[in-house]
């Protein structure tokens, strides 16, 4: 073996450990990164009549399950879903009471027909007079309130309806411009972690908005 073929088989490892070292790096400077998944590098070792003739470092490529990732989609859609649902209802919840502390309109109600029930017996008493307008009063108050909540509840929804649907047209053009570029990318032998990782993160975004996964298609 000649002097220039064994520098060359020794570039070719040192070429190799390199971009290893440097897909090891960007999978540690984004450990924290949301949604992304780590990179493997892959090589290819090359031969020549049993004799080796070094290594040919080829793409990098996600470390995931598809399945698994499917399912982390669904069920963030889903989790995002109820959370939501819970955080909308919470000021109509709040506003309606807790039954049986007094204060749900139930009880406001019940309180009234007992004060209207006590100056039956006595209609001329000034007290259960005032008690029957205190009792009307309290009661108004808590319709009004529920009334409040239910229109705050309903603008919210619609604000928040306004602001999905952008980020979902943006989520979506991103994944659509991706998934050309990964479809190039695949056909001419390139790497495209970096770029599924981006589309992971872009679907993830949709997985929250409206539910539902992605499947992989052989060509990307």
């Amino acid at each position: 073996m000649g002097l220039e073929l064994s520098l060359l088989i020794g570039a070719s490892g040192i070429n190799d450990i390199t971009a290893q070292f440097g897909t090891m790096s960007q999978n540690v400077a984004n450990a924290n990164t949301a949604n992304y998944v780590a990179e493997v590098p892959s090589a290819t070792n090359l031969q020549a009549g049993g004799v080796g003739m070094g290594v040919v470092t080829g793409p990098v490529s996600l470390q995931v399950d598809n399945n698994l990732l499917a399912e982390l989609q669904t069920e963030t859609g889903q989790s995002t879903y109820l959370q939501t649902l819970s955080t909308a209802l919470q000021p109509v919840s709040n506003a309606l009471g807790t039954p049986g502390q007094g204060n749900d309109l139930g009880s406001l109600l019940t309180n009234l027909q007992n004060a209207f029930s006590s100056l039956l017996n006595d209609p001329a008493s000034a007290s259960l007079q005032q008690a029957v307008v205190q009792s009307a009063q309290t009661l108004a108050q808590g319709i009004n309130t529920l009334a409040q909540a239910y229109t705050t509840a309903q603008q919210n929804a619609q604000n928040d309806l306004v602001s999905a649907v952008n980020q979902l047209n943006q989520a979506l053009g991103q994944i659509g411009a991706l998934n050309q570029q990964i479809t190039s990318g695949l056909a001419a032998g390139q790497s495209v972690a970096d770029l599924e990782n981006q589309r992971n993160a872009a679907m993830q975004t949709v997985a929250k908005l409206i539910g539902g996964h992605a499947v992989p298609q052989a060509n990307g």
